[in-house]
């Protein structure tokens, strides 16, 4: 790996990070919905209605919000197809699918954490 700049994310490679860093990524996997948008892409494309309806009761302006950000931080994609109405599909980018194990690594050390509050103290 390079050092420097991600120019998709803005974040420092790997052998570089810094706490900023990690507090970027956080901040954006902690958003609400983030995390869901990204569980429902794993299975592959979704139309924006689809997954709209997915995730109710989300509104449109914050769906929107969100999808723009994780296209920001290169983890979502957008394809347009020209139909009529237009089509628009989103799917994960490599980045994306690659959030798989540690997201699923995360949900299982919540789930412990819950099942066990004392081991959070």
């Amino acid at each position: 790996m390079t050092s420097g700049p991600d120019p998709i994310v803005g974040l420092t490679s790997a052998s570089t990070l810094s706490g900023q860093d990690i507090e970027k990524l956080l901040a954006l996997l902690g958003k609400r919905w983030v995390l869901e948008v990204i569980a429902r892409l794993q299975a592959g494309p979704l139309r924006r209605h689809v997954l709209r309806s997915a995730l109710q009761p989300v509104s449109d302006k914050v769906l929107t919000a969100v999808l723009r950000d994780l296209e920001a931080a290169g983890i979502v994609t957008h394809t347009i197809t020209a139909s009529v109405p237009a089509r628009v599909d989103y799917d994960l980018t490599a980045r994306g699918r690659a959030l798989a194990q540690p997201l699923a690594a995360f949900a299982a050390w919540c789930r412990t954490s819950i099942e066990n509050p004392t081991r959070l103290h």
